[in-house]
C-alpha cells in the first residue's frame, strides 16, 4: 500500500500523541486506519456523530506494520523523501530510505511503445516507435507527447506487458493503429487533454475492472472502453479462485451501466475466477 504525504504527516502527529480525526485521512488512508483498527494498532473513538478520533495504541505495533505492510522502516525519513521531486537512489540512502520507495512513489512520466511502428511526437520531435523486444520508450511528464488522432491509446496495468506489445494482436483489432502506455498518474491526466479513443488493459478481475471504473472512465467517458478477449469464457475456467476470494468481499457490490462489462462481471462471479493480464502473455509464448 502506498502512502501518500498528507496521510504520512497525520500518522506522525498520531504517534506524536495530537488529536487526528479519521475524516482527515484520504481514502487510502482510511482504508490503511481501518486494517490497523482489525489489528488492534489503533481505535476510532467517537467524538460526536459520524466523526471519530484516532487512538494509537502502540507505536512499536504500527511502525512493526507500516515495515511489513508498507516497506516504509523509517515513518520520518518517509515523509522527508516523499517532500523531494523525483528523488535519487543516493538521496533516498542519506535519508535512510533505501530505494523501495522509488517503487512505491508515483512515476514523473509513463513508458510507450507500439507493436504497430506508429510515430509519435514529444516536444515537437518524431519518435518512431520500433522498439526491440523488452524494451519500452519512457516519456517524462514535463515533456509534450502528441499522438495522432486516429491512434487507439490502450492503457496497460502492468510493465512487463509494455514490453511484449508484439503479442497481443487481439487488443484493438488487426486494422487499428496502436500505442500502449503505462498505467500512471501522468497517463490519468493526459488522457483528459488528447480526444483518442482508450482502451484499458488491466487484470480481468473485479479489481482491474474496479481502477478502469473509477479511475479512467471518469477522464474518457464514451471514447473508453474495457479489453475483453474473445476467448474469455474459455479461459476463465483456468483461472484464479483463490484471488477471486480474496477480492470478492470488497468489490461484491461493484455495477456498472455498460453492458459488455456487466456481463463480465457476472460472468467472473459465476465461474468464481478471475485472469490477471501477464496470462496473456504466457499464453502467447508458450
Amino acid at each position: 500500500m502506498t502512502i501518500g504525504h498528507k496521510d504520512t504527516l497525520l500518522l506522525l502527529a498520531i504517534s506524536d500523541g495530537e488529536e487526528v480525526t479519521y475524516s482527515k485521512f484520504s481514502k487510502s488512508g482510511k482504508l490503511l486506519i481501518d486494517k490497523m483498527s482489525e489489528y488492534g494498532i489503533v481505535e476510532k473513538l467517537p467524538l460526536r456523530k459520524n466523526s471519530f478520533a484516532i487512538l494509537l495504541h502502540s507505536i512499536d505495533a504500527m511502525e512493526r506494520y507500516l515495515t511489513q505492510h508498507c516497506a516504509i522502516d523509517d515513518l520520518q525519513a518517509y515523509c522527508r523523501a516523499l517532500e523531494l521531486e523525483d528523488p535519487t537512489r543516493a538521496e533516498l540512502t542519506k535519508l535512510g530510505v533505501g530505494s523501495k520507495l522509488r517503487s512505491t512513489a508515483p512515476k514523473t512520466g509513463f513508458h510507450i511503445n507500439s507493436p504497430d511502428g506508429i510515430t509519435v511526437y514529444i516536444d515537437d520531435n518524431p519518435v518512431t516507435l520500433e522498439l526491440p523486444d523488452r524494451c519500452a520508450l519512457f516519456v517524462h511528464r514535463d515533456a509534450e507527447l502528441r499522438i495522432d488522432e486516429d491512434v487507439l491509446i490502450v492503457g496497460v496495468e502492468n510493465f512487463e506487458n509494455m514490453t511484449y506489445v508484439h503479442l497481443h494482436e487481439q487488443i484493438g483489432g488487426h486494422d487499428t493503429k496502436r500505442v500502449f502506455i503505462e498505467r500512471s498518474p501522468t497517463l490519468q491526466q493526459w488522457i483528459e487533454k488528447v480526444p483518442n479513443k482508450y482502451l484499458h488493459f488491466g487484470d480481468i478481475d473485479l479489481a482491474g475492472i474496479n481502477i478502469f471504473l473509477a479511475e479512467y472512465l471518469p477522464r474518457v467517458g464514451n471514447r473508453g472502453s474495457f479489453f475483453i478477449p474473445t476467448t474469455i469464457e474459455d479461459d476463465i475456467k483456468s483461472g484464479d479462485a483463490e484471488l477471486f476470494k480474496k477480492q470478492y468481499n470488497r468489490y461484491k457490490n461493484i455495477d456498472t451501466d455498460i453492458s459488455e462489462l456487466k456481463k463480465l462481471i457476472a460472468l467472473i462471479k459465476s465461474e468464481g475466477r478471475v485472469i490477471e493480464q501477464e496470462y496473456y502473455i504466457h499464453l502467447k509464448c508458450r
